[in-house]
């Protein structure tokens, strides 16, 4: 089967310099020729990928950049994700593993990719975990950012980013700024879903995993709402 192709971008973001970058499937794809790009603009080269949507951004082995390091996560942008199914759980999961990942290459001077398909939701929400979690080395100090101003940053880079509110609950969470005034989604708690929600994530979690099935449920959610 064909890898999907997605539209041509205009390259990986700066979130927070010079360290922290954002990027949709085309910035990892073609990570080649941005890291050409960054030369000829004298900016330092990606030495780490965060690949939040491995599932759909599919890096094949030869087309990886030498000595970039890559950790691929399959996490899952869907619509009416709850404490009770196991999207939550497991978002969380990928949520630390990813900011651990960053923090890492961050800390040890490197220059990070997080990227997802559309470069929205996935990795909107791994930059928000790490823009209210790092600490200053030197310092030991936050950014001392709030959750809304970490969203206005990053819509000022991404106009779009996290549309999905559902992701954006699970990030303050558990973090503990649960009821903190930002806009959620209904639903997002559990006491509004669907059978089609609980159909979805049965069919993603469960022992179901072929894409006609999370083809025909995201069809079934779409019908739903």
């Amino acid at each position: 089967m064909p890898l999907r192709v997605p539209p041509k971008g205009t390259g990986p973001r700066c979130v927070w310099a010079p360290q922290v970058w954002w990027g949709d499937a085309d910035s990892v794809l073609r990570l080649k020729h941005w890291q050409q790009r960054r030369d000829e603009e004298e900016l330092p080269r990606i030495t780490h990928v965060c690949n939040t949507a491995a599932n759909a951004v599919m890096v094949r082995q030869q087309d990886r950049v030498p000595g970039v390091q890559y950790l691929d996560l399959q996490m899952l942008d869907v619509p009416g994700i709850s404490r009770k199914g196991s999207f939550w759980p497991n978002t969380e999961r990928d949520l630390r593993k990813a900011v651990a990942f960053v923090e890492e290459a961050v800390r040890n001077g490197g220059i990070v990719l997080i990227n997802c398909w559309a470069g929205q939701n996935r990795s909107g929400s791994v930059i928000l975990t790490w823009l209210l979690t790092h600490k200053v080395s030197e310092t030991g100090d936050s950014l001392g950012l709030t959750p809304k101003e970490a969203i206005e940053h990053m819509k000022a880079v991404q106009p779009h980013a996290l549309s999905n509110n559902c992701l954006k609950k699970c990030v303050l969470e558990m973090l503990g700024f649960d009821g903190d005034g930002t806009e959620t989604e209904d639903g997002c708690d559990g006491a509004e879903t669907s059978p089609a929600r609980d159909l979805l994530e049965g069919l993603f979690s469960g022992t179901c995993k072929f894409s006609w099935a999370r083809t025909v449920a995201s069809c079934i959610v779409r019908k739903a709402k």
